[in-house]
C-alpha cells in the first residue's frame, strides 16, 4: 500500500488552517516549499517530519499520513471479502 500523497496533502492544508506556511516551517524548522509540497502532494515527507507535523496540529502521525491508502493493483491484500467462494 502506498501513501495517498493528493489526500494527505488536503489533510495538512486543513490542519494548517489560517497558519501562513511561514509560521508553520519556522515553527517546525523546515522551508517553506517543503510544507507547500507535502500540501500539493508532490513529497511525503520523511518520518522525523510526520513526528514534528504531528506534534505541531495535535494529531497522531496514523490520523494524518495512514487514515488514506492507495491500493497498488499488485497489492496482494487488495481482495474483495465479496468475491471470495462461499
Amino acid at each position: 500500500m502506498k501513501i495517498d500523497t493528493v489526500k494527505v496533502g488536503r489533510m495538512l492544508m486543513e490542519l494548517r488552517g489560517e497558519r501562513t506556511l511561514k509560521e508553520v516551517a519556522t515553527a517546525l524548522k523546515i522551508s517553506e516549499p517543503a510544507i507547500r509540497h507535502y500540501e500539493s502532494g508532490i513529497r511525503t515527507p520523511n518520518d522525523n517530519v510526520k513526528f514534528a507535523l504531528a506534534r505541531y496540529y495535535e494529531r497522531s502521525v496514523t490520523d494524518i499520513f495512514f487514515a488514506f491508502f492507495k491500493r497498488s493493483e499488485h497489492d496482494p491484500d487488495d481482495t474483495d471479502p465479496q468475491d471470495e467462494p462461499s
